[in-house]
This record gives C-alpha cells, structure tokens and sequence, in this order.
C-alpha cells in the first residue's frame, strides 16, 4: 500500500508538489506558445500566475509552508517553463502535443491526489 503520509509531507525545501509546480510551468509555456503569445510575456504570465498561486495559499487556503518550500516551488515551475522551452524549440511546438495532453493528465491526477490527502488526513504537517 502507498504511504500517502510519507508522499505528501511537505518538506523544507522540496517535496513531492514539487512535481506538479515543474509540470504546470511546462504546460504554461505550451499553452502561451501555442496561443502565439511572445514567450517574454507567456513567462511573466506565468511567473506570476506560480507566485501569485504561493499567496492564495496562504492567505485563501491557510496553507503555511516552510518560506524555501514556497520559493521551490516557484523556482521549479520556471524550471518546467524553460525546460520545456527548449523541447519546443528543439522539436517544435505541435511535435509536443501528446507530451502536453500526458502533463495535463498526469498534473490533475496528482492534484486531486494530493488535494484529497491534504484535507482527508486526521493529522496536520503544516508548518509557519
């Protein structure tokens, strides 16, 4: 059986939500290039939609978290940004759409996840 207690604790700088902020910042840049936005602006859309997503949290969710666990997770979804960049850049935009619907997926599967386990728990691990 999965240890959903060990997957989702949130850990001082990296965990496994992690992923899914790398997967979101890949999905993002598809999406922008795909939509023929200059990718300046895409990334600036998207930097703001991860960091503003941090403050929701806090302050909508009361999601308290480690302060290098939300830089992390900000700086992983530039990270899926980028590395996705080059994908695209290297394989071009429509050559990625199956990898993208995959990113989509997978990003819903484990947000439900983790949405599920984060507020069926008996015990909180959320820290200031």
């Amino acid at each position: 059986m999965i240890d959903n207690d060990f997957i989702w604790q949130e850990g001082k700088y990296l965990d496994f939500w992690s992923t899914t902020h790398t997967i979101i910042g890949a999905i993002f840049v598809w999406l922008f290039m795909f939509l023929g936005m200059n990718i300046y602006l895409g990334f600036l859309i998207s930097f703001l939609i991860i960091f503003g997503w941090e403050f929701f949290e806090l302050y909508f969710l009361n999601v308290h978290e480690y302060f290098w666990n939300k830089v992390w997770d900000v700086l992983t979804g530039i990270i899926g940004f980028w590395v996705m960049y080059y994908f695209i850049l290297k394989y071009g935009l429509m050559n990625l759409v199956n990898y993208e619907i995959w990113f989509i997926v997978v990003y819903l599967l484990l947000c439900g996840w983790g949405f599920w386990h984060h507020y069926t728990r008996k015990k909180k691990n959320i820290v200031s």
